[in-house]
């Protein structure tokens, strides 16, 4: 069982490179929250904090507490888009890779995992065209702004059980990541084949520390609490071709904290909320605290011998953190479909799937040019294999 958890594990990391679901909103500042969740919790509202049961969140280093069984996970995520401003409108389609996670307990009580998970959202793409006279021709002048990458979080973990209730946890790594800008130009209708097209590349490469720590309670078998802190250092971004400079942003700041309850032997609720001090950014691009609060309910009657099939539904609603000054800051609410399989013990399983949808629609940017708006479909797929 393991050998097939680490073939798994090498393949996801090797395939783990194609480019992420692009948005007009990615275009401020730093970009949008991608925040590193499985299925389950994206099902249930997106916090991914104090949930009574198995999931592979990175939000708190504590969630891992319990597992006894060395595995891995990883989570598939493809996004589509359709954005509207001033009656014009258009589409996009992408995939990302959320989290990739090993779990290694080392006895009964500490469990330590290694994690790469998403963070900030910054691909995009923007294309014009236009006429114009060059010499005595009337050439179509097509532009594309391209902007692909994003930065990541890469976490190494550890959660010790201090008592059968209670669990702390501690990670540390780094926020990394790179971003590439495209500007391309290309010609239509010149007659004398002398203008060729041209491309101007630009690239930075992002660092910065983080550290992370968490504590999870549960109570008289029926509720979980769980809270977690993370904080990073200044993040830098190194030009690393083209003409790229040299830029610092602020340090990061997070708090999260959720909880779970039984409502009955079969079904689950839960809430949190997440607060956030995103990077800073200068010139025209304004940077908020933001607040990202979920809930849902989960029913866990249907089942086949060992295996289970939770079926959920959940709703978040979440401040995205940059736009510009002359705009007014963009918002996104969701609302979120979900089914899961287990099989084996559902604290600690054999193996995991789970499917989570997700209809989203984000508003905001609005200006003297228009209000622009963006309908989503986020599907998220996560698998996780455990052996012995």
């Amino acid at each position: 069982m393991m050998m097939r958890t680490a073939a798994l594990a090498v393949l996801l990391t090797a395939v783990a490179q194609p480019a992420s679901g692009q948005s007009l909103y990615n275009t401020r500042g730093l970009g949008t929250p991608a925040p590193a969740l499985d299925g389950r919790a994206a099902a249930l509202g997106g916090i991914g904090v104090g949930l009574i049961g198995f999931h592979t969140s990175m939000t708190s280093p504590a969630e891992m507490a319990g597992v006894t069984r060395r595995g891995v996970s990883a989570v598939l995520q493809p996004v589509t888009t359709s954005a509207e401003l001033d009656g014009a409108s258009d589409g996009t389609t992408g995939t990302r890779f959320p989290v990739l996670r090993i779990i290694y307990p080392i006895n009964d009580r500490l469990v330590m995992s290694l994690g790469y998970g998403s963070w900030l959202e910054q691909s995009w793409a923007v294309r014009t065209e236009s006429e114009q006279m060059i010499g005595d021709q009337n050439v179509t002048v097509t532009d594309v702004l391209q902007s692909i990458g994003g930065i990541a979080q890469l976490r190494l973990g550890a959660a010790y059980q201090i008592s059968p209730t209670l669990s702390v946890g501690a990670a540390a790594g780094l926020y990394t990541g790179n971003i590439e800008r495209r500007a391309r130009r290309s010609f239509a209708g010149d007659t004398t084949a002398q203008l060729a097209p041209f491309e101007n590349r630009l690239r930075w490469t992002y660092l910065a520390p983080l550290g992370s720590v968490g504590v999870r309670w549960d109570i008289a078998g029926r509720a979980r609490l769980g809270a977690s802190v993370t904080a990073g250092g200044s993040l830098d971004a190194s030009g690393s071709d083209g003409n790229a400079q040299e830029r610092s942003y602020g340090a990061p700041l997070e708090f999260a904290g959720g909880g779970s309850t039984r409502i009955s032997q079969l079904l689950t609720a839960n809430a949190g909320i997440v607060w956030t001090r995103p990077p800073s950014t200068d010139g025209p691009v304004t940077s908020r605290e933001t607040i990202r609060a979920g809930g849902g309910l989960e029913y866990q009657g249907v089942a086949s011998g060992a295996r289970t099939y939770p079926i959920r539904l959940g709703a978040r609603w979440e401040q995205l953190p940059y736009h510009l000054d002359s705009e007014s800051a963009a918002e996104e609410l969701a609302l979120g479909a979900g089914i899961g399989f287990r099989l084996g013990d559902p604290a600690n399983p054999a193996a995991v799937v789970d499917f989570g949808l997700e209809r989203a629609r984000r508003t905001g940017l609005g200006s003297t040019s228009g209000e622009l708006s963006e309908g989503l479909w986020r599907f998220t797929f996560s698998l996780s294999l455990f052996g012995n």
